[in-house]
């Protein structure tokens, strides 16, 4: 048989054969199928007509091969034969369809747009591959490939009537791989994601992914999986992909759920050494209190006979014994006051510092402590607090600035507020100790006229126990500042000091406005 000369074909031929090139050229993987009717006049697969050559190097097959075969034959992807009933429609009312979906190429993600479209008397399908994309946008390829958390897409397997029986998956990355165990080979391999978890459905990692495939709204579950041979908390989050593909995300959170174990049982460690702590502290103050009541009550009875204090040794003795017993009283109250101050968890209210201070100057007044001393308030502000604990603070500062007046000069006090921003904090109020300060604070300033110190003992005079001068010099437990720093933590705030030696000191108390 001779070939037809070339001036015999005809236009259309000529224009069909363009068309064909130009198809065949483009990038877009196309192909045409007629629908396939059974006896009952009903669509029941779609034949290959025509495919250019992007369709058949996206199935990797040679064209000859795809046509006058089935899209089912085709085999690509399985989820598309599954869409049957969407093409259908298609061809039976003319609307255009789209979808998206991810579909495995020798084990790699690639992600394809699908368009059908009726054309004449048959249907033009579409995929346009978007796996390029992987490369400008991170989402599509570093998500799977350099993520540490395990990445999944997930295809239903349908079962009789339709409901999803199992998945397969389409592909993952390799931090799955490194979760269970398994190749990518084995992972990719087609079968059902059951027979490689058996345990899946035990807890309940099926009814996850179905739950999300059927109602098409993503889910999360934190659970531990114990079988299977895994051993582990994960954290799995699911949500739709295409038409009824599945996307899962599984973290382990063993390490994470460990921590938070450990960390519980840290602070379960803790809270009971405090209250044991507490507990004996109380009963050592509880019963250290009665027996110095009676030494100082056994000292001045001694104090109070002739033939006793005549003798100089005696008196002395029996003065040094009272003063003793005074200083040990004195610790164990204030070891009192620092343990209720720790485990103080009142409901913090309004308190008024003006009339809280007028408390404590007819207080210390009446105990004859500030006999001598002028106290200068302004206008003080109101706080949020607890009552009791903020007593103590400015109870303290008080009888500190008594304590550590300078000689015969009168003791003076200045006591003053102001509203500040947080970046007006003194600069020695360093950010270990007030980590997170709100945006604005009360400034209170204590400031006396007394013996000062050198500011580089600023950090130890707010240290229990640590002392600057000796006991015969300046009477005291060593705790007052220490519950001052205390009541102030335990309010949010902070506390620091200004001061020269022979220039008197200011404490500056910020509290949260």
């Amino acid at each position: 048989m001779t070939s037809q000369p070339t001036d015999t074909i005809t236009p259309i031929q000529q224009q069909a054969e363009v068309l064909r090139s130009m198809v065949d050229a483009t990038a877009v993987a196309m192909a045409f199928f007629r629908p396939i009717r059974d006896h009952q006049n009903r669509i029941s697969d779609f034949q290959a007509l025509e495919v250019n050559q992007a369709y058949a190097l996206l199935l990797q097959r040679p064209p000859d091969e795809l046509l006058r075969r089935t899209l089912t034959e085709h085999g690509f992807p399985a989820s598309v034969s599954e869409l049957t009933g969407a093409l259908v429609r298609v061809a039976e009312t003319g609307q255009p369809f789209q979808t998206g979906f991810a579909h495995p190429v020798d084990g790699r993600p690639c992600w394809l747009s699908l368009r059908a479209v009726w054309q004449g008397d048959g249907l033009v399908l579409s995929y346009e591959d978007l796996s390029p994309m992987q490369q400008e946008h991170p989402v599509f390829g570093r998500m799977f490939d350099a993520s540490p958390v395990s990445m999944m897409v997930l295809e239903p397997i349908p079962g009789p009537g339709g409901v999803v029986d199992d998945f397969r998956v389409l592909f993952s990355n390799q931090a799955t791989s490194i979760l269970f165990g398994w190749s990518l080979e084995y992972l990719l391999d087609g079968g059902p994601l059951g027979q490689k978890l058996p345990q899946y459905r035990r807890f309940r990692l099926f009814d996850l992914f179905a739950q999300v495939a059927g109602n098409r709204q993503s889910a999360r579950r934190e659970f531990q999986y114990d079988g299977d041979g895994i051993h582990r908390w994960l954290d799995v989050s699911a949500w739709p992909q295409g038409r009824n593909g599945v996307v899962a995300m599984i973290m382990d959170a063993t390490p994470i759920r460990q921590a938070r174990l450990d960390a519980q049982k840290a602070v379960r460690e803790l809270t009971f050494a405090r209250e044991q702590a507490q507990e004996m502290i109380h009963m050592v103050s509880h019963d250290l209190q009665e027996p110095l009541r009676k030494i100082q009550l056994f000292g001045k009875a001694l104090s109070l006979q002739p033939a006793l204090v005549e003798d100089s040794g005696n008196r002395e003795l029996i003065n040094r014994i009272q003063s003793a017993a005074a200083r040990m009283s004195n610790l164990v109250a204030d070891l009192l006051t620092y343990s209720r101050i720790l485990n103080r968890t009142e409901t913090f209210q309004r308190v008024s510092l003006d009339g809280l201070l007028g408390r404590i100057t007819e207080d210390l007044r009446n105990a004859d402590i500030l006999a001598e001393a002028v106290i200068h308030t302004t206008e003080l502000p109101e706080v949020a607090g607890d009552s009791a604990q903020l007593y103590q603070l400015f109870y303290q500062l008080l009888s500190n600035a008594v304590k550590f007046r300078k000689g015969d000069v009168p003791c003076q006090v200045w006591i003053s507020g102001r509203r500040i921003h947080k970046g007006e904090l003194d600069p020695s109020i360093t950010s270990d100790r007030f980590t997170d300060p709100p945006e604005t604070l009360w400034e209170i300033r204590v400031v006396d006229n007394g013996i000062g110190f050198d500011e580089k003992y600023r950090d130890r005079i707010f240290q229990v126990f640590r002392r600057l001068h000796g006991k015969s010099q300046y009477a005291g437990s060593g705790l007052g500042l220490s519950i001052c720093r205390k009541v102030v933590d335990n309010h949010g705030g902070a506390i620091t000091a200004r001061s020269e030696p022979n220039r008197g000191t200011t404490f500056l108390v910020y509290l949260p406005a």
